[in-house]
């Protein structure tokens, strides 16, 4: 026998299988929904699972498919009692291959695995490490709400990461990412509570919203100086955020990009910025000083900042622009503005007042003088005040 075929589906009585040593493939559905099979016997030659083959087996604690390629979709759906598969040479993992799998610990080594589907490891809650040193790419909500997840190991050959494949992900302390990632996609970190640092990859050029949101122990962030805009919400709740250099080329910042970054103290707007978004700054609540080189005060939507905080926040800008800046809407409202360079705040200076001139009309003409040099005289002059004067 070298293939199997959908022949023990919805049995609900099935506790044990012991299949051939010969055979290497099974077809899709095999097992579905064998809700009291709780070992299966010799299928460590196994190098193909079909679809759903073993699809709601909820009792199955343990498998090994050392030799299994191929992953299909849903093989292991809602095995939730599952604990151990063992894998070994497998190539690629299906989409929502693993997920529901709430109590798997491990899948043995995928590191020789291509391509990891959407889905694959959706909700298992218990999953602890994997090695994707092989994966060139990694499907939506891949791994998200792996909670127990704290490694992933190398990613050098991933070429994009996609919409919420590591969000929720909150035990992840560490990842390096691939010198080779040109996308990240939507959420694809968020949530990621543990992690401290991030270095952005030079070729990263494409960020989808929320990235990195709710990261709130993220202290640390690099980033490429070819980024152009900072998506909406990309460090949304990044409670710990102190250090990041926005890129030189940076035009827009995006809506509530940087909102309620508690621990943000410092922040420098690059001279190519020409947006901020909503909110983008909002509740930023210890921040102390923000240098804004664009020579144009960069448009803003509403509430940018606080109203309240940014009175306590000193703004540094070009010397060229700063009336620019003293006259813009919002900027105007920062409690001291400075040029940049400069350690003294520059405030507005009123014209100085004049001493109480002396007038004189002599001959017809009406003379004034005054002690305070450069004094300005203004005057109105009726016929009938003339007349008054003259006689």
């Amino acid at each position: 026998v070298l293939q199997m075929g959908s022949i023990f589906r919805d049995n609900k009585t099935l506790k044990k299988v012991t299949l051939p040593k010969t055979l290497k493939t099974l077809f899709g559905e095999t097992f579905q929904n064998c809700s009291a099979l709780t070992e299966v016997e010799n299928t460590e030659q196994i190098t193909s699972c079909g679809y759903n083959a073993f699809y709601n087996c909820s009792s199955l604690k343990s498998i090994n498919l050392s030799s299994c390629e191929d992953v299909a979709s849903m093989t292991f759906y809602q095995c939730n009692n599952l604990q151990t598969v063992t894998l070994k040479d497998c190539k690629s993992i299906g989409s929502n291959a693993f997920q529901g799998c709430s109590s798997l610990t491990t899948v043995g080594d995928i590191s020789k695995c291509k391509n990891i589907d959407n889905y694959a490891f959706y909700g298992c809650y218990s999953l602890k490490s994997v090695d994707l040193s092989s994966c060139a790419t990694l499907g939506e909500y891949a791994f998200s709400d792996c909670n127990s997840l704290t490694s992933v190991g190398n990613t050098s050959l991933l070429t994009s990461i996609s919409e919420y494949a590591f969000s929720g992900c909150s035990n992840l302390k560490t990842i390096k990412l691939s010198q080779n990632i040109i996308y990240i996609g939507p959420n694809a970190f968020r949530g990621c509570k543990s992690i401290k640092e991030i270095e952005l990859p030079s070729h990263v050029l494409d960020l989808g919203r929320s990235t990195f949101a709710d990261c709130e122990k993220l202290v640390t962030f690099s980033m490429p100086n070819e980024i152009k805009i900072i998506p909406d919400e990309m460090f949304y709740r990044c409670s710990s955020l102190r250090n990041i250099v926005l890129p030189s080329s940076l035009e827009k910042i995006g809506i509530s990009a940087f909102y309620a970054c508690d621990s943000l103290q410092l922040i420098k707007i690059p001279y190519a910025t020409i947006q901020i978004g909503n909110q983008a700054f909002r509740d930023c609540r210890k921040m102390k000083k923000i240098t804004c080189d664009a020579i144009t005060p960069p448009s803003l939507g509403s509430d940018v900042f606080n109203k309240n905080l940014i009175s306590q926040v000193c703004l540094y800008v070009p010397k060229d622009s700063y009336n620019a800046y003293r006259t813009a809407e919002v900027w105007r409202d920062f409690g001291q503005i400075k040029t940049i360079g400069s350690d003294e705040t520059q405030e507005p200076k009123d014209p100085e007042p004049c001493s109480a001139p002396t007038i004189t009309y002599t001959s017809g003409i009406l003379s004034f003088e005054n002690s305070t040099p450069g004094a300005e005289y203004h005057y109105t002059r009726s016929e009938e005040h003339t007349s008054e004067l003259q006689s």
